[in-house]
């Protein structure tokens, strides 16, 4: 026997119970293994001491986020990034030692739809965030530190929901088309640049 029951008789006794409504991510921790970093609906990034079971700091932003609705949160060290399911502000960096807002990163909307964030991941360390809109159909990566989109993984007709990043930074995305996308580097076809600034 695996020791997995697929029955659900309610939650067994090691459940961490203490987001409000439904959770859509959750990642463990790269520093720590009694630290889990969660969201959802609730408006609030939970990191959790599993020796204990309880919530050793909850993080929300005036912002009316973070709103998860889909894999949207990853952590690096001591920072943790979110997307949000809103029209703007959606995509938002923490930092889980100080348990606050860093701040937010910009996501540009071409068709002015708002932003409404569903994965988000970082690359390149910490360098660089990717993240994926259900109304945008694209993906962009975006600098952490000069606060700016610098790339699109544009062409598709839905919403993009899926997305991983290797340590060599290739990076996949996946969404309501029944294809992936699977970009090298900066300078694949894939990628739609900015033009620069004259």
């Amino acid at each position: 026997s695996s020791g997995i029951n697929a029955e659900y008789g309610g939650p067994p006794e090691d459940t961490l119970t203490q987001h409000g409504k439904r959770i859509f991510s959750c990642k463990f921790s790269d520093t720590s293994p009694y630290q889990l970093v969660s969201g959802g609906w609730d408006n609030s990034v939970k990191l959790w001491d599993l020796r204990t079971g309880h919530v050793e700091r909850s993080m929300s932003s005036s912002d009316q986020g973070p709103k998860l609705c889909g894999d949207a949160l990853d952590i690096r060290g001591d920072l943790c990034v979110t997307g949000s399911l809103l029209p703007e502000h959606a995509i938002e960096l923490w930092s889980l030692k100080e348990g606050r807002r860093l701040g937010v990163l910009p996501y540009e909307s071409p068709r002015l739809r708002g932003q409404y964030i569903q994965v988000v991941r970082f690359c390149n360390g910490t360098e660089n965030v990717v993240a994926g809109s259900a109304v945008c159909y694209d993906a962009q990566i975006i600098s952490v530190a000069d606060q700016k989109v610098v790339a699109r993984i544009d062409g598709y007709k839905r919403s993009v929901s899926s997305l991983a990043v290797c340590e060599s930074g290739k990076i996949a995305v996946g969404g309501s088309g029944s294809y992936i996308s699977l970009v090298e580097t900066m300078d694949s076809p894939f990628f739609i640049k900015d033009e620069p600034e004259q």
